[in-house]
């Protein structure tokens, strides 16, 4: 699946990485700005992928959080970064959110 728009959300040093790398939608947040901003990325609907620090998730109510988790566009990804000790979502976990199913279960590729 091609991504033609990323978006990241992210503290000032994460996102001037992500910059450097050429992705043109940055958005540098701190704690009181992340949710709204994910939020309004998120309900334009001009990206395919939304990546956001993990820390963000903080910030972020059950029922935004709830959204997040559901959402299949645009996919959102937290990023983990060196602050975070707990990795919430493996790539596995993503993988099930996304495709509906689990892709390392044999025998069981059943969309869900």
């Amino acid at each position: 699946m091609p991504f033609n728009k990323i978006a990241v959300i992210s503290d000032r040093p994460l996102a001037l990485g992500f910059k450097v790398l050429g992705i043109k939608d940055v958005f540098i947040v701190n704690q009181k700005t992340a949710s709204e901003t994910l939020i309004n990325v998120i309900n334009k609907h001009e990206h395919d992928l939304v990546m956001v620090e993990d820390t963000i998730k903080q910030s972020l109510s059950s029922s935004q959080l709830r959204m997040l988790e559901t959402t299949t566009q645009p996919i959102v990804i937290f990023i983990p970064t060196q602050t975070m000790s707990n990795r919430e979502e493996s790539v596995r976990g993503l993988a099930k959110r996304v495709l509906g199913f689990d892709i390392l279960e044999k025998g069981k590729w059943k969309a869900q």
